[in-house]
């Protein structure tokens, strides 16, 4: 559970940072890119903290849940969550300013070149 809440955190932090800029949201990028940094330096300790045998445990019922309907149904919603987020976002902003569109065109182009699936994404 705390998995989801962390995947659903980064979602969101994930969110906030793309599509957007101005220098203003730059600096919110590198907010958002210091706080993903400290999920993964407290999961990385946390990880540490275990033996061998804990992780292995932890590991097997890892690949047990992956396929539970639950756990994919909340994937899911993670995702369609980012994209309604996205895509409410971009109206807004083209709303404030229209002229954005060749803009926010050309960052969704070089983002669909660069971006790894959302499944590799969701295994980070």
């Amino acid at each position: 559970m705390k998995k989801i809440a962390t995947i659903i955190a980064l979602a969101f932090a994930a969110t906030a940072i793309t599509g957007f800029a101005t220098e203003e949201h730059s600096t919110i990028a590198k907010h958002f890119k210091k706080d993903k940094e400290h999920v993964r330096g407290y999961m990385k300790a946390a990880m540490e903290s275990l033996t061998p045998a804990e992780k292995e445990q932890l590991k097997a019922a890892h690949k047990k849940i992956e396929s539970d309907p639950k756990v994919t149904e909340a994937r899911e919603k993670v995702r369609e969550a980012m994209r309604e987020a996205g895509e409410t976002k971009r109206a807004a902003m083209l709303k404030e300013d229209p002229k954005l569109e060749p803009i926010l065109e050309k960052i969704e182009k070089a983002k669909k070149a660069h971006k790894p699936s959302a499944e590799d994404e969701m295994e980070e």
